[in-house]
Parts: C-alpha cells; structure tokens; sequence
C-alpha cells in the first residue's frame, strides 16, 4: 500500500508541476546571475557617433574638461579669440602670433576606433597632421591632409589619446570633433569583477540550498 501510494503521488499533475515550477525558478536565478555578472564585465557601452562642437565656448578660455560628459577631455586646447568664437585653438595668445599655431591634444574616457575633425582656416599652404595613441602612449597611426582640406580623419582600433599639429604657424585650429563613442564610466580593477561574480553564484548557491 505504501509504495501504490508514493506512486501515485509522483505520477500525480500536481506533484510534477511541483517539480517543473522548482526547476523554472533555478533557471530563472541563475539567468539573472549569469546577466548581472556578464553586464558587470561590460563596463563600457557604446555610445554610437557623438559630435563635439566649440560653440559658446568663452574666447581665450582653457577647453580642459568642459566635454567629459561626452567622454571626451583636452589636455592643450583653448577656444579661440581670434576671428570670432565656435572654434578651439592650441594656445591663448593673439592672431598671428608666431607661436600661435601650437598642437592641440587631447584623450577619451575609454577607447574609440573612429576619430575626425573639421578643420579651420586649413590654408596658406598648411599640412594638417592628426595623430593617435594607445593607453600606453604608443602612437597607433598617423594621417594628413594638405592645405585647403577642412576634413581630416582616421580608423583606427584602440585609440585612447590624440594630437592635432601643424606644418607652420599660420591661424589653424579645430571646429568640431567626432568620434565612435563609449560612455564614461571607470573600468573596475579585475579583482573587483571576480569578487562580484563569486558573489552572485554564492547567493545563487544559498538559494538553491534553502529550496
């Protein structure tokens, strides 16, 4: 009689619902550990095409970090005093100085592989070279354009810092820059995404136990 029993509780619908629910809630647990843990790695979303321009910037001003929010600061840059405002230049100093024309630098908050520029006043028999770096600083690529281009870009896959410079010292700087984007955020210590993801399988462990 016991075991006609136990049978006949198992083979019952309720029994097995019993069994299928169980198991739905473990694999919905750990779908959501495995979620949290991969998006704790992926610290940096992309961001897509984000476009800097230099309007409103206050003549003579530092740029520094007034576009970090776009994931993007300067490390040499001024907006411009000299014919109107809408434009960065590499130094504060007055038209046609002859030290004017200085490089203008700068680097992203993470790492992007698409960097362009729209030049200004790229004339008067002026080569405009653009260069990238890697986190380390080692130079990944080069390119130029020659005078009357108001165009310069570069692909590019790792670059952390740039440098735009100059082959005299005529009036030249920067109008806007665009970019492959990624949002800024800080990237977390590798010892900081293993403790997190021991510790989602840990609590994903305590509730499988208790079930």
């Amino acid at each position: 009689m016991l075991i006609e029993n136990l049978i006949t509780k198992i083979n019952s619908p309720s029994s097995w619902a019993s069994i299928t629910r169980e198991n739905s809630m473990k694999k919905k647990f750990f779908k959501t550990a495995y979620a949290a843990a991969a998006l704790s790695v992926c610290s940096f979303a992309n961001a897509g095409l984000i476009e800097v321009d230099f309007e409103g910037g206050t003549g003579g001003a530092l740029v520094g970090n007034t576009y970090e929010t776009s994931g993007l600061t300067f490390d040499n840059a001024y907006y411009s005093n000299c014919y109107g405002s809408g434009w960065i230049a590499g130094e504060n100093d007055t038209c046609y100085n002859s030290n004017y024309n200085k490089s203008i630098s700068g680097s992203f908050l993470g790492t992007t592989d698409f960097l362009s520029a729209i030049l200004k006043y790229p004339d008067n028999g002026v080569t405009s070279l653009l260069e990238v770096y890697d986190i380390n600083n080692n130079l990944l690529a080069s390119t130029s354009v020659n005078a009357g281009n108001s165009l310069i870009s570069l692909n590019q896959v790792g670059i952390s810092s740039f440098r735009f410079s100059w082959s005299n010292d005529d009036v030249v700087g920067l109008e806007s820059i665009s970019f492959n984007g990624v949002a800024a955020a800080t990237i977390p210590e590798p010892s900081t995404i293993a403790i997190f993801a021991l510790g989602l399988l840990g609590l994903a462990s305590r509730k499988i136990k208790k079930q």
